[in-house]
């Protein structure tokens, strides 16, 4: 169990050191415009993690102590929340407030994301490890 928890600790501290020498290439290589557009596009990627608006909450609540068939109807309606607000948020976004394709690209990557998040939530709570 120790062994394992150092691994995971270690591949979390390598993802963050990556994630800083990204950020330093991005800075040195990037027009002033590029930087802000890919800025602008890691926040749309967060901000699609919060459309399932607080039913992936509902699911660490309720799920450990729920049935497999309420587990389900509880996992199913987040991800049809946040799967249908992200189209949404996707289309207004790329219609009314910036076309840019990089920014499209990091919300549906963002989208994909956080249905990942929803389906680790249900196999969290339901302690399903594999």
């Amino acid at each position: 169990m120790l062994k394992k928890s150092f691994s995971y600790l270690g591949v979390v501290y390598l993802l963050q050191i990556l994630n800083i020498v990204l950020n330093i290439l991005l800075i040195r290589n990037l027009s002033l415009d590029a930087l802000g557009q890919i800025t602008l596009a890691k926040v749309y990627f967060q901000f699609m993690d919060y459309l399932h608006l607080g039913s992936r909450f509902v699911m660490d609540r309720y799920l450990p102590t729920s049935n497999e068939k309420e587990g389900k109807l509880i996992t199913n309606i987040a991800v049809l929340v946040s799967f249908v607000l992200s189209v949404v948020a996707i289309i207004v976004v790329y219609f009314f407030f910036n076309n840019s394709w990089v920014v499209i690209i990091f919300m549906i990557s963002g989208s994909i994301f956080a249905q990942g998040n929803i389906y680790k939530a249900y196999f969290r709570a339901k302690e399903k490890k594999k």
